[in-house]
């Protein structure tokens, strides 16, 4: 008998286990409710089947609708789990001797020295830069964290020692474990493409910006010293690592377009520092697209620009048109775009060529 059950030769007691049997049958549907929450989420189910005088417990083992009594259940789950356990070891082992046995650990070497050469022509572009107003300079700093044991022994010369190969396969291995619980987490039957994500070396970093004004100490651009920073100052620090990191690249692709293109540009910037970043822009030879409120480019550091203007009609007219003027050897000039032929006979103004495009 459950525990407080009482002797039914008395009417008060018959009562008392009734109130009882109220009470672990409420426990049971709470905990049937808990178990066939978690079950489900492997495809599998727990139901409470009426049965006088006692209510019968089936589980459903396996995504066809297999249910076998509690009983049975349990023991048969176990099995399961002990041979995906099997499995899951055999997959991760199969997976750790591919990577240490393939060119995965070679790529990554490659790919972390390269990112040390790009970082370091980005930092080589902001020392050559720093702001014109007080000499302020900045360079990133890529710091692996936690993971600098894993960067060096897998950029270092060491790679062939037995310990440093053990490092690596221990550190390839909570790699595994953590995407198996990513893709278990969102729901994923298998859990290698977590894994390219996991093994992606860009985000074994930390990242971060370093400034310093004229010969003064190197210190962190944090977010209060930002914010203490002028409108302008500020524009300038987040123009000046972009500028650089895109010159960085383009110089790899010397034949490429190198094309840089900015809304609402350099809004808050003061003469001077706009000056400044458009020699930036000019040295390094970018196709530059800007969009702002109005001339932007009309500085001696730019030889020639071509400045689009949209105008509004005069009130209470409707509408709006273009404007063009072009920007060379510090002049401005208004260009008269070769629309005249809309003011007469449309049919008849239209060149012939232009009929051909349409």
């Amino acid at each position: 008998n459950p525990r407080g059950w009482q002797d039914a030769a008395q009417a008060a007691a018959s009562e008392t286990n009734r109130e009882r049997l109220e009470v672990l049958r409420r426990e049971l549907d709470a905990k049937t409710r808990d178990t066939r929450a978690a079950l489900e989420q492997s495809g599998r189910s727990i139901q409470l089947i009426p049965d006088e005088p006692l209510v019968r417990v089936e589980v459903m083992v396996d995504s066809n609708g297999t249910t076998l009594p509690l009983g049975q259940a349990g023991p048969h789950l176990r099995e399961v789990c002990n041979a995906l356990e099997s499995q899951y070891g055999e997959s991760v082992r199969e997976t750790l001797d591919r990577l240490l046995g393939s060119t995965f650990l070679e790529h990554m070497r490659e790919r972390i020295g390269q990112a040390g050469v790009l970082i370091d022509e980005i930092n080589q572009v902001l020392r050559d830069h720093p702001t014109e107003t007080d000499q302020t300079m900045l360079r990133i700093r890529l710091e692996p964290g936690q993971n600098a044991s894993i960067v060096n022994a897998v950029s270092g010369p060491r790679l062939s020692d037995p310990t440093v190969a053990a490092q690596v396969r221990d550190f390839l291995k909570q790699k595994v474990d953590e995407a198996k619980r990513a893709a278990s987490d969102e729901g994923q039957a298998g859990w290698h493409g977590a894994l390219a994500e996991h093994l992606d070396y860009r985000n074994w970093y930390d990242i971060s910006l370093e400034h310093r004004v004229g010969g003064g100490r190197w210190a962190p651009l944090t977010t209060r010293r930002y914010a203490e920073l002028s409108g302008g100052a500020r524009a300038v620090m987040l123009m000046l690592p972009l500028v650089a990191a895109l010159a960085a690249q383009y110089r790899r692709l010397p034949q490429a377009p190198r094309p840089l293109w900015l809304d609402e540009a350099f809004d808050g910037l003061d003469p001077r520092n706009r000056s400044m970043v458009m020699r930036l822009l000019q040295r390094f030879d970018l196709d530059v697209l800007l969009a702002g409120p109005g001339r932007l480019v009309n500085v001696a550091a730019v030889p020639a620009a071509a400045i689009y203007q949209v105008v509004r009609a005069p009130a209470p007219e409707p509408g709006a048109d273009l404007m063009a003027e072009l920007w060379a050897g510090n002049t401005l000039e208004a260009i008269e775009l070769p629309l005249t032929w809309l003011d007469g006979d449309q049919e008849s103004a239209v060149p012939p060529d232009q009929d051909a495009l349409l």
